[in-house]
């Protein structure tokens, strides 16, 4: 039976756009995947999460799990896997190993495996014991898993070596897997497969300035004529650029920031989407629900596309068209000026809001967002957008100032330069000031 979480969802604070566990505390997103059951034709995204279902405090980590049919509204369900006598159950990933090529499927349905570190030394049961890569493995759609008996499949390679995230490479016709080789370091080892049971090193790599919780997958640079290239990222954002062969990996772009806090962090992607996107979900951590059973949050879902500028590949996160769905009123305001003795303002319900403002740098030198106690400035001159004591570049790549905000209860995060630079923000809105204000301490001509 699937525990029943509804008496704990009217919480105050609970967000209306970002998944929050029904109590208990959450962290990094594990094993997203998308499945469609060869039985009853049924899609559906999976998210597996870092899970204390016994306190809202990091601790006693399990891998919870929830369903969406839209990657908008979710369904948490029974957890999947609990700590053991190998450790606590660490960040991974999912692999919809379709063609059986691990021989672990039983039944109609595509065997589904989980990859995670055991975190030896973190429990009772474990002490002494070091950190090792282990697999579980599921015949009924993601619902439940075991644990394999041969587990681990990688032993320790360095002190609290974690995270492995596993794709298909068709380059080399393997599974390849990215690993964080070292604590203190910069450093993700590169292991490769052909049955997704015995795994061989093949090169390091290093994301300079960035640490664990690694993510690789290839992508086609939009517009680029089938360009394709490969990008690993890291847990606070920053990303490389590569190209692969039958022989490796080899970095091509050294490692730049698509996310500039660290309240979100550990990014993945999801696996085997059908319509062939790249759908990004990261922990917006240190979120702050007052008096709430339940603790921190999953960011929104992003689209990823890669771009081309002078020579320079450009990661992009833009939030997923599915969210326009959630839209219930909408304004639109387009030709605006806003000057010292003239600002706009409209009322604010109690709810969710995107606001999105585009503006030429040449319009405008500063431009002030404020609503429900928050206040978000745009400075041309200095070529960022603020908010309290955290910048990111309001344009990395062209000179239209596009920045959208997504106002969520406890959270804002900001998206500009189409994607290009994103950043999430813990902030408790207060509904009792209840009014959109975009004032300017000089003069703007807003062009939407």
């Amino acid at each position: 039976d699937e525990p029943d979480y509804t008496f704990v969802y009217n919480c105050p604070f609970r967000p209306k756009l970002h998944f929050t566990a029904a109590f208990g505390w959450l962290n990094d997103p594990n094993g997203l995947f998308e499945y469609t059951s060869k039985v009853t034709g049924e899609k559906v995204y999976n998210m597996y999460f870092q899970y204390n279902p016994y306190g809202n405090i990091w601790g006693n980590i399990h891998w919870g799990h929830a369903v969406s049919k839209d990657l908008l509204h979710w369904e948490q369900k029974s957890s999947v896997l609990a700590p053991d006598e190998l450790g606590m159950i660490f960040s991974g990933s999912a692999v919809v190993d379709s063609e059986n090529r691990s021989g672990l499927k039983s039944g109609e349905e595509d065997v589904i495996l989980i990859y995670y570190t055991a975190a030896g030394g973190t429990n009772k049961l474990s002490e002494n014991k070091k950190f090792t890569q282990c697999i579980a493995y599921s015949n009924d759609c993601g619902r439940t898993f075991v644990k394999y008996k041969e587990n681990p499949v990688i032993q320790n390679v360095g002190n609290d070596n974690r995270d492995p995230k596993v794709v298909w490479c068709e380059e080399m016709q393997c599974y390849v897997m990215a690993l964080y080789l070292k604590e203190g370091t910069s450093s993700f080892g590169i292991f490769t497969s052909r049955d997704l049971l015995h795994w061989e090193f093949l090169q390091e790599m290093v994301i300079d300035g960035d640490a664990e919780c690694p993510d690789l997958y290839p992508i086609y640079v939009q517009d680029g004529e089938r360009e394709r290239k490969w990008v690993i990222t890291a847990a606070s954002g920053k990303y490389i650029i590569c190209e692969c062969s039958e022989n490796g990996f080899q970095i091509i772009q050294q490692a730049m920031p698509l996310n500039y806090t660290l309240y979100s962090y550990a990014a993945q992607t999801f696996y085997n989407v059908s319509d062939g996107r790249i759908i990004r979900m990261s922990w917006n951590r240190d979120v702050f629900f007052p008096e709430s059973p339940f603790s921190q949050q999953m960011s929104i879902p992003y689209d990823i596309v890669l771009k081309k500028k002078d020579n320079l590949y450009i990661l992009c996160a833009k939030p997923i068209k599915e969210l326009e769905k959630l839209i219930c009123d909408k304004y639109e305001i387009k030709n605006i000026s806003i000057s010292e003795n003239k600002e706009f303002k409209i009322p604010l319900k109690k709810s969710a809001y995107i606001i999105s403002v585009g503006i030429a740098r040449e319009k405008f030198e500063n431009l002030t967002i404020s609503f429900f106690d928050c206040a978000v400035n745009m400075d041309s001159a200095n070529n960022q957008a603020v908010c309290g004591d955290k910048k990111i570049p309001l344009c990395v790549y062209k000179n239209t100032a596009d920045l959208s905000l997504i106002v969520d209860k406890c959270s804002i995060e900001l998206i500009s330069s189409d994607g290009a630079a994103t950043m999430t923000i813990p902030a408790i809105c207060d509904y009792n000031i209840d009014s959109l204000v975009i004032s300017s301490s000089s003069s703007a001509e807003l062009d939407y």
